[in-house]
Formats: structure tokens, sequence, C-alpha cells
């Protein structure tokens, strides 16, 4: 008999819902819980893998990526006139740019933090999209966003 999951949903399952699968693997483990598995999906996997990231999430992961510092000047010039011709494709290559450093980022702090807090284990490296699954027994959703 397949096991139920417990499935930890995020947008990209990259950041907080694998985190949440590797805690959740531990706690049902340490209850024994042994009919159940914690796994974690991403709502927008396939979107974000695809490319097909609309334009207002883009340019509000730019923005982030502009107070950090990421962009020259030259950037910061291609993404404002993007902006004003509704240039996607420019974006999307600012928004990969972001997205690429903050992944970095991401995975770094976060092998910090689990051994900070002594959480066992490692993480997956793969992204899985979200999809229906008949042995789901509950879904935790990272942010109100997934809920859908």
């Amino acid at each position: 008999m397949a096991k139920k999951l417990i499935e930890m949903v995020c947008t990209g399952n990259q950041g907080r819902s694998p985190v949440a699968e590797l805690v959740a693997a531990n706690y049902l483990r340490d209850i024994g819980a042994d009919e159940y598995t914690a796994i974690s999906s991403g709502t927008s996997v396939a979107a974000i893998k695809e490319h097909r990231v609309d334009v207002p999430f883009m340019i509000k992961v730019i923005s982030v990526g502009k107070e950090r510092g990421l962009y020259d000047p030259s950037q910061i010039q291609a993404y404002d006139d993007a902006v004003s011709r509704g240039d996607a494709k420019t974006l999307q290559g600012l928004y990969d740019i972001a997205q690429t450093a903050f992944g970095a980022e991401e995975r770094r702090y976060r092998r910090e933090v689990l051994l900070g807090l002594g959480i066992e284990g490692h993480l997956k490296e793969e992204q899985d999209q979200t999809i229906p699954r008949t042995n789901t027994a509950a879904v935790f959703s990272m942010a109100p966003g997934n809920n859908a």
C-alpha cells in the first residue's frame, strides 16, 4: 500500500517547501509515523523552468536585485527601457540574473541555518511541480498565494 503523503507547497519548490519537507520527514520519523512520507512541490515550477513568468513578477524580482546591487548601470538602464517599452525578453534576462543569484544565496544560507538548528538530513536538489495525487493526506502551503 502506498504511503500517505504530507505535502509542503511553495512557489518554486526551492526555498521554503524543501526545508519544511525535511523538518516534517524528521518529525514523522521521530514519532514513528511510518505510514506517512513528507514531500514538497512548487505551484509554479513548470512556469519558471519554461520561462513563463509574468512581467509583474519579473519586475518584482528584478527590483529586489536592484536593491541588492546585482546590476551594473547599463543593466539598470536596460531595465528602465524594457519597462517603458514592455520588452519582456530583456526583463527575462535580468530576471534570470536575479534568480541565479538568489538561488545560490538561498542554498548557502539554508545549509548554514539547518546546521545551526541541528536539523538532520539533506535537502532535495530537484524542483517538483505541484500535481494532484490520490494518496495525499495533507497539503501545507508556505504562503497564501500557493493556496489556489
